[in-house]
């Protein structure tokens, strides 16, 4: 458990603790530039130097493909079965930035009279990947969870996906207006995960006060958040989905 999962932890009163992690959770998707590591993609890497509108909206909205692109090329490296997303090329921002756009072109925001809602709701994620899968004959089946009042429920769906070694793609509704983000660097946040797409690597959870942290891939770092504050009331814009 490093400092930012601790100090987290910590304000949650967490004392008993167990972590279930990807195997590769450390180095999740590494992405290296210029001597930067990076956790998983960034939207705000997004640039079409012959389509500015198209970049403004992907860095504004772009975070469900990023999801995606996290997902396919964790899985590229672990299981044969998604070996299409595997590049042979060593992985540094320039080459990742591709593969994003490639699952861009098919995990697109929703658009309404020219407002980018995003990709908000799992249904319309499943839309998109079946989409994804059909274009490139790929076969593979979407877990979503249903329950999230259920502490339990949601905790053993997670385990699932990550004793599966499969990330999980988290969809955060209005109910991340208050929700606090810890950085590896020490920096906390709040409110920047409201109506944002996040891919989970790791759960650490206490159950004997039920309380749980998540480690997050989210705009090229590695982030916490508690379980708790995404299990707030939320009606519509939120959940879990893993592919196997």
């Amino acid at each position: 458990m490093n400092k930012a999962c601790k100090v987290l932890a910590n304000k949650l009163g967490m004392k008993n603790t167990r972590t279930t992690a990807l195997k590769s959770s450390e180095d999740f998707v590494l992405i290296t530039e210029d001597g930067t590591k990076f956790y998983g993609g960034d939207q705000n890497w997004y640039y079409w130097e012959e389509d500015k509108n198209k970049s403004a909206v992907a860095v504004y909205s772009g975070c469900a493909s990023v999801a995606v692109a996290n997902v396919f090329s964790y899985m590229s490296e672990n299981n044969d079965k998604y070996k299409f997303a595997a590049n042979k090329e060593k992985r540094t921002k320039t080459v990742y930035l591709k593969f994003m756009k490639l699952i861009y072109d098919f995990i697109k925001p929703l658009q309404i009279f020219g407002i980018s809602l995003g990709v908000g709701s799992i249904f319309l994620m499943k839309r998109r990947l079946k989409k994804y899968a059909n274009e490139y004959n790929i076969k593979f089946d979407m877990i979503n969870a249903k329950k999230f009042s259920k502490f339990n429920y949601l905790i053993d769906f997670i385990t699932t996906a990550l004793e599966k070694d499969v990330p999980i793609m988290m969809l955060i509704g209005f109910n991340g207006k208050n929700m606090e983000v810890y950085y590896d660097n020490g920096n906390v946040t709040k409110g920047e995960f409201m109506y944002h797409w996040v891919t989970v690597t790791e759960l650490i959870v206490d159950k004997d006060i039920e309380e749980a942290v998540l480690r997050c891939s989210t705009w090229g770092r590695s982030a916490y958040i508690s379980l708790r504050d995404f299990m707030k009331f939320e009606p519509v814009c939120r959940g879990l989905l893993y592919i196997i």
